[in-house]
Order: structure tokens, then C-alpha cells, then sequence
């Protein structure tokens, strides 16, 4: 439900034979943000994004979000309780209209092959549609707008489909809010959310230039975001309540702004009490992201505690490409932290004498912990991990902007002036 950097569990059995052969090299973490950060300028933004397309469908295998993974992705079924209209892609877009339709009667069932499929479709229906899904504990999702349907055949793999929803941007934020926060929370939090939630999506809309595996993956699939917290989560129509959609309507245009351009308004689930500089995070200095004291983050339900042994800390380095080595991991030391107390690095004690260091965030990422502001206790094989907050801590907290909201009757502006250092809110041109 909340927005965090980095997955939890990676499912790696315990049972893990030792020593561990690793990567040959380390590779760049899947959490890892392009170092370039553009200035989004707010001149056209609302006119270029009145429609957004968001890969819905499939989701990576290691994904642990609620809408998937799912086990298989080269069939899909859609159905939908009204008339639906299929468009070979050829000869329609979202802009330009749509011609040589083939028509589906109303409740239709149908069923989408990836070896069947010779040419991108998209689909119109006249209420929403529910993408079945197939998978462990996950569950069939509807969507308002149209559907886009390609198929992708990787050299060397079989074809699968990719699933784009292209919808308006207001029905977009509308599924996002619901996705990150509960609809009982205070009403000034769910606004503070959406307008979070707005300009971040505008900044990653606009930011072309970044350049990384994930805007790769998702300009092949047609799609300009997707429904993780890579972006946002997105559930399309799952989660949305009155409440909600009321929160995006009363702050409908309002965006964050510093220095006359769009800020890039990172949120996560609990900062533990303090809040971190971008720069610790993500290597990009962000003057209205820094690290301030955040006591409603504070709770006793900010601490957590993770048991582990060597070996399953070693195979989740190992699974992650963060440990190079074939020797036995056998001691973890503190090296170095931030002032907000998160761990900037730590030494990796290997059984043959050498000693890699790696990242707080990276160890975070690849262990399954919540955050990277955490201490360690070994005991023989065993080690303790003890840790406070949920997510990387920049920006906005989600349970402190509840807890501004409830206790302190703070209002959204005064949420997000709180955790967005010297930005403006207004809306757009």
C-alpha cells in the first residue's frame, strides 16, 4: 500500500550451500536512479498529459507488490459487462481515432494469445474492463479507458504480452491514491497525497532524458509508466473510493514547485523519525529533499526487527549481484553512517580475509529489509537485524503526514511545506 525503494522478501531459501559462487562483477541495483535529474519546466505539462498510458500487465517474477507476479503472461483474459470495440493498432491510436473495429457483444469473455496475436490491438469498451490474471494470491484488476495489447518476442525466449491502460490523467491519480494511502485517513493526508502524487507522475512523464532500463523496457511496451512503485502503484479501479477521488478533484492542477520547476516529489511509507537527503539516497541533490527531524514518524510501530543467518544474507547479496566473491561471508561490520543515523556503508568479512563494502541502501535492497537505519547482533551463524521506518526516507512520510493530519490538525499545504523544503504549491498553467 505504501510507496517504498526497494522490494521486501526475496523468497531465497535459507538453504544455501556454502562457499557462495557470486556475480563476476557487481551490477547496478535495480533501485538505482539515473544521476542526471532534469528541470522540468511547468509550460504545456497539463495540455501534453491530459491522457497517460501505464504498463498494467505482466509484472517481473521478483515483484512483490499486490498486483503480482503473475504465472503466466503470454494469455490473458478480458472481459466486460458492456459492448466492446478491438482495433488492429495499424490503424488507431488514443489521438487519432479509431476504424475497421471488430465488434464484441456486451459481457464478452475473450481470451488473448501471445502465439495467436499478429499485430498490436486496442481495445474500447463502453464500461470498465477486467484484466484476469493468473498467479498465487493475486487478483483480477478492472480498468476505465482503452486497453493496448502487443505482443513481445525477447530472441532466444517465448513471446509474451504486454498490456498498456490509456486513461486520463485524473483517472490515473484517482487509482494511484487509494494504492499508496488507506481512504479512512485524515482527508487533508489523502489531498497532500494526491498532490504528492500529481507532480511526481508530471516530473516522470516529462523526464525523456533519463535514461534507464526501466523507461527502455516500458517505451517498447508502448507505455510511459507502470503500475509498481518503480513510478506509483497503480490498481485501476480495485482500491478507489469516494474519499479519494474527492481528494484528487478538491487539489485537481495543484502541483510542488521550486525554483519555477516541477519538483520531484519523492514519498515513502514511515521515516522513522527523521527524513534523508536525496543525495544519500539517490546521488541527486534535491535543495527541497533534505533530511529534517520528523518526531510524527517517531511510533513505536517504526521499529522492526529481521533474523537471519550467513548463508541467506550471502545468497540474497549473491541473487542481487551485489557480492562478488566465492568465499564465505562471515562477518558484517558498520562502516560508515548518515546524520539522520541510516547506514551509509557497511565491510563484508569474508572467510578468506578480504573485506568488501557495499552500500546501506544496496544491503537493504538486496536483504528485504524496510530501510537502510538499522544495527546488527551476531550470535554465532544468526544475525539480528533491528531497524526503524519503511521505505528510503526522502520526502514526504505517508504515516507522518497522517499523523500531522490527526494530531496536530495540519492541513495538506502545511504537510507538504513540512516535508518539501522551500517549494511552492499552485497550480498548473
Amino acid at each position: 500500500m505504501f510507496t517504498i525503494a526497494w522490494a521486501t522478501a526475496l523468497n531465497v531459501h535459507a538453504s544455501i550451500s556454502l562457499p557462495q559462487v557470486c556475480a563476476p562483477h557487481l551490477l547496478t541495483p535495480k533501485w538505482d536512479e539515473n544521476l542526471f535529474s532534469p528541470r522540468i519546466s511547468t509550460s504545456g505539462l497539463k495540455s501534453r498529459y491530459q491522457t497517460v498510458r501505464i504498463k498494467v500487465f505482466p509484472h517481473n517474477s521478483l515483484y512483490t507488490g499486490p498486483q503480482g507476479p503473475e504465472t503466466v503472461a503470454d494469455s490473458v483474459t478480458l472481459t466486460s459487462k458492456d459492448q466492446c470495440h478491438l482495433y488492429p493498432a495499424l490503424t488507431a491510436s488514443s489521438e487519432n481515432g479509431f476504424d475497421a473495429s471488430h465488434i464484441l457483444a456486451s459481457g464478452t469473455s475473450f481470451v488473448v494469445q501471445a502465439k495467436r496475436l499478429t499485430q498490436a490491438v486496442w481495445l474500447r469498451c463502453k464500461s470498465p474492463v477486467t484484466v484476469q490474471r493468473q498467479g498465487l494470491k493475486i487478483k483480477s484488476l478492472a480498468y476505465v479507458g482503452d486497453l493496448f495489447i502487443k505482443k513481445v518476442a525477447p530472441p532466444g525466449a517465448a513471446p509474451y504480452l504486454t498490456i498498456v491502460n490509456v486513461v486520463s490523467f485524473d483517472d490515473y491519480l484517482m487509482g494511484v491514491i487509494p494504492s499508496e494511502v488507506p481512504a479512512t485517513w485524515p482527508h487533508e493526508t489523502l489531498k497532500a497525497q494526491a498532490v504528492a502524487a500529481r507532480t511526481y507522475a508530471y516530473f516522470e512523464l516529462d523526464s525523456n532524458d533519463v535514461a534507464n532500463d526501466v523507461a527502455i523496457q516500458l517505451e517498447q511496451s508502448g507505455a510511459q509508466l507502470d503500475d509498481t512503485v518503480d513510478y506509483q502503484a497503480y490498481m485501476g479501479l480495485a482500491n478507489v473510493t469516494a474519499p479519494t477521488n474527492a481528494a484528487v478533484v478538491q487539489t485537481r492542477d495543484q502541483v510542488l514547485t521550486h525554483a519555477g520547476a516541477i519538483a520531484k516529489t519523492y514519498f515513502h511509507a514511515d521515516s522513522g523519525g527523521h527524513t534523508e537527503d536525496a543525495v544519500n539516497v539517490w546521488g541527486i541533490p534535491l535543495p527541497y529533499a533534505i533530511g529534517i527531524d520528523d518526531p510524527a514518524s517517531a511510533g513505536r510501530g517504526s521499529n522492526w526487527q529481521k533474523l537471519l543467518d550467513f548463508a541467506t544474507i550471502q545468497g540474497r547479496l549473491c541473487e542481487n549481484g551485489a557480492i562478488a566473491t566465492g568465499s564465505d561471508l562471515v562477518h558484517l561490520s558498520m562502516a560508515t553512517t548518515f546524520p539522520s543515523g541510516r547506514i551509509r556503508s557497511l565491510d563484508l568479512h569474508l572467510s578468506d580475509g578480504t573485506v568488501q563494502q557495499i552500500s546501506g541502501v544496496q544491503f537493504a535492497y538486496a536483504v528485504g529489509l524496510r530501510s537502510n537505519w538499522f544495527s546488527i547482533s551476531e550470535r554465532g551463524n544468526e544475525v539480528t537485524i533491528a531497524g526503524r521506518g519503511w521505505g528510503h526516507g526522502v520526502g514526504m512520510s505517508q504515516l507522518g503526514a497522517r499523523a500531522l493530519a490527526q494530531s496536530s490538525h495540519r492541513t495538506f499545504a502545511d504537510i507538504l511545506h513540512f516535508y518539501y523544503t522551500g517549494v511552492s504549491i499552485g497550480p498548473l498553467p
